[in-house]
């Protein structure tokens, strides 16, 4: 938990250098989306630091999902990643790719491991309403995860989490 305390301290930090940048969509951002994971409906928060050249920015976020083969039951899940972008010459809209690291935590319902560790990667789609100027965003990601995780309290141990991912989501800029 200290770990995860001071790397948001650095980049809110980090973020006070760029508060006065022509364009505040390379500022540090949050964001909050609605997430679906080969078939697992969630909610993620994430909090990205300020792009570095406008070209590149790390992002840490937290999601739960709920699992819809066991009658919805919660789990939860820390991402830490690299993303590498820039806007589109004639728009608004920023194109980015995103991969890192996944640290799931299952719930004990159907799953005996306490941690499973993977890896995901996506594509973003980043629009920007009122310009590049504007102090937020609409998103849309489309990626997978690869985890191996198995849900052997289930019948079959049925793979979870493990394939196509959606996220749909707003950003706000600072």
């Amino acid at each position: 938990m200290k770990k995860i305390i001071s790397i948001v301290a650095i980049l809110l930090f980090m973020g006070l250098f760029t508060a006065g940048a022509e364009e505040r969509s390379n500022n540090i951002s949050i964001g909050y989306g609605l997430m679906n994971a080969d078939g697992d409906f969630g909610s993620q928060g994430t909090l990205t630091s300020p792009w570095f050249k406008n070209s590149a920015a790390l992002r840490i976020g937290a999601f739960i999902l709920y699992r819809e083969a066991d009658l919805w039951t919660p789990y939860y899940g820390i991402k830490a990643g690299l993303l590498g972008g820039s806007f589109m010459i004639s728009a608004d809209i920023r194109l980015y790719g995103e991969g890192g690291v996944v640290f799931v935590f299952p719930s004990s319902h159907f799953d005996n491991d306490p941690l499973v560790i993977g890896g995901y990667g996506h594509f973003g789609f980043e629009f920007f309403p009122g310009g590049q100027n504007s102090n937020f965003s609409e998103y849309i990601e489309l990626g997978s995860h690869g985890i191996g995780a198995q849900a052997e309290g289930l019948s079959g141990s049925p793979i979870y989490m493990n394939g196509f991912a959606s996220t749909v989501g707003l950003r706000l800029y600072f």
